[in-house]
């Protein structure tokens, strides 16, 4: 099983441009792009696009790059970790090296879908039950 909408994201569209791991003002986190992104000129080339497994260093970039790209469309999503009930939970002891996200669907009863990344993956076929504290995506029309 697999969230819908996660997997639209990151794999079902037929654009070139969908999403890259990176850093944006020395944060590592994923980068996701709308349908149609145009990349602004000036701003240093993406790099492994749509690859899970690229390291966060592949794309880096400032805070003022990052205004760009974000007026392009572009949303970022840090690598944030996660609340468990009353304690925040690291992965390998640091707090920025994963990202845990919930979709809007639900997995089964008392789970959520989610899609989570660190240094080595982007997946998007989790569920996790939902008293964990994971970050909201933010839709904008």
């Amino acid at each position: 099983m697999r969230s819908p909408e996660w997997y639209r994201i990151f794999n079902s569209r037929d654009d070139e441009i969908r999403y890259a791991k990176g850093t944006v003002a020395g944060k590592e986190g994923v980068m996701v792009f709308p349908d149609g992104y145009s990349h602004p000129a000036g701003v240093s080339a993406l790099a492994s696009l749509n690859t899970p497994g690229a390291a966060f260093t592949s794309n880096q970039y400032s805070a003022a790059d990052w205004f760009l790209m974000e007026a392009a469309g572009a949303i970022f999503l840090p690598a944030a970790g996660v609340r468990n009930i009353t304690s925040v939970v690291m992965a390998r002891g640091d707090l920025g090296m994963y990202g845990n996200y919930w979709a809007a669907n639900t997995g089964s009863l008392g789970a959520a879908y989610e899609a989570y990344f660190d240094a080595s993956q982007v997946n998007f076929s989790y569920t996790a039950k939902k008293f964990f504290g994971y970050a909201v995506r933010l839709v904008r029309n």
